[in-house]
């Protein structure tokens, strides 16, 4: 198993780092952090699934034809109010005829989804952590 080695040395690092007197009374100095680490966690996997997608839509281009079927001081009204309403309040049975209305038209798809990852327990263990100025 590959793991990103650099990354998890940073984070480390910067976790002892942060906690090490040393090295926050002592800024300008160059500090060689030694440690030594041992965990062990439990990784489970789920089985993948099959997901339903609704099609999106390209809202803006949405509301600039729907503005081209109005006359052109109506478009500018429903432009001003959108613009101006501190927060549009979208009920959620609005958003349900959308997705119906979008799902008519253009359909859905499925997707295999990979199944998610968790871990249900860890631990990890350091060992011996040594802060060395000029090592």
């Amino acid at each position: 198993m590959e793991l990103n080695n650099k990354e998890l040395i940073k984070a480390i690092s910067k976790q002892i780092a942060e906690q090490a007197t040393e090295i926050l009374t002592n800024r300008e100095r160059e500090f060689k952090i030694h440690f030594s680490l041992v965990g062990e966690c439990n990784i489970k996997k789920g089985q993948d699934y099959e997901q339903l997608f609704n099609f999106s839509i390209d809202w803006q281009k949405a509301f600039m034809f729907a503005c081209n079927k109005v006359n052109q001081r109506t478009a500018a009204a429903v432009l001003r109010e959108f613009l101006t309403e501190p927060e549009i309040e979208v009920t959620k049975e609005f958003k349900e005829r959308v997705i119906l209305i979008t799902k008519e038209i253009k359909g859905e798809f499925s997707k295999i989804a990979t199944g998610k990852v968790t871990i249900n327990s860890e631990f990890l263990h350091s060992q011996e952590i040594t802060i060395c100025e000029n090592c």
